[in-house]
């Protein structure tokens, strides 16, 4: 396999187009795509990685949550439309009884509160909650 600064295209996860359209409606927020110095976000952002550090100091919250970096930098689109600049993301989505029950975690950029491993539908009510009311760019 290619080493990843080859500026090859690199999957983070191996997901099929159908898997990121679902992914995309949940309000997921993930890296699936790495390749000439960026990484591909689910909502179309692109960060560029040539200046990583001084990003991530700008943007990781200051809470517990195991997440890649990715999600933690300001500039993030809504999902599922990819219009408009999100404060409030998803950044994790779990599957269970064979897609019937999914649950998330979510966090605000802006105050950095968080929900975990709560219902899908709650994670996209704290999502919509924050963009208002903590001053997110529709």
């Amino acid at each position: 396999m290619a080493d990843k600064r080859e500026g090859l295209g690199k999957f983070f996860a191996a997901r099929a187009a159908g898997a990121l359209r679902r992914d995309r409606e949940a309000g997921y927020h993930w890296g699936y795509l790495q390749g000439e110095g960026k990484i591909h976000c689910t909502c179309s952002f692109i960060l560029d990685t040539g200046d990583n550090e001084t990003l991530l100091a700008m943007g990781y919250p200051e809470v517990d949550l195991d997440v890649e970096p990715l999600v933690c930098i300001i500039g993030h689109h809504n999902l599922p439309s990819c219009k408009g600049i999100a404060t409030a993301l998803i950044v994790d989505h779990k599957l269970f009884n064979m897609a019937q029950d999914q649950e998330a975690t979510a966090f605000c950029q802006k105050c950095r509160k968080v929900v975990q491993a709560v219902p899908l539908e709650e994670a996209k009510s704290f999502v919509e909650t924050h963009n208002k009311d903590c001053g997110s760019a529709s």
